[in-house]
């Protein structure tokens, strides 16, 4: 059984970057006047953004921020509750370092400025408010 992303938990999605996708839909310009992948294209789950409902897929070299509703895995549905229960019990068996805290939080703020910066492109290209409004709101989860 093929799950769509949209349908994971973030600990499940975590657990699968790497893993292998597939596009069940044209992924389009913003306008839908241009096809940037087909339907069936195949890539790798690099990244994810559970707020936005985008994931970053990888096809050959270059990387595509794509609807987690026209994204499917080609793993077992049984596969993915398998390695989050197993990521559970090792998270219960091991404490994280004050060292590696601190990478994670740097990380999520690296993220939500890179994401920020894609959307004052995305402004500047497009001049669409939308773009601008969700630039702000990035800036606002770093509060």
């Amino acid at each position: 059984m093929k799950t769509t992303l949209k349908k994971l938990s973030q600990k499940e999605l975590h657990n699968l970057i790497g893993s292998t996708v597939i596009l069940t839909e044209n992924h389009t310009t913003i306008s839908g006047d241009r096809v940037l992948k087909k339907k069936g294209s195949q890539g790798v789950l690099v990244d994810y953004q559970m707020f936005w409902g985008e994931a970053t897929i990888q096809f050959g070299k270059r990387n595509y921020k794509v609807s987690m509703d026209i994204v499917q895995l080609l793993e077992q549905s049984g596969e993915i509750e398998q390695k989050s229960s197993d990521v559970s019990k090792n998270a219960e068996t091991e404490k994280a370092t004050e060292k590696e805290y601190i990478f994670k939080e740097t990380r999520t703020v690296d993220q939500i400025l890179d994401e920020h910066n894609d959307y004052m492109t995305l402004y500047r290209i497009f001049n669409d408010d939308a773009y601008l409004e969700k630039a702000r709101q990035t800036l606002q989860q770093l509060k």
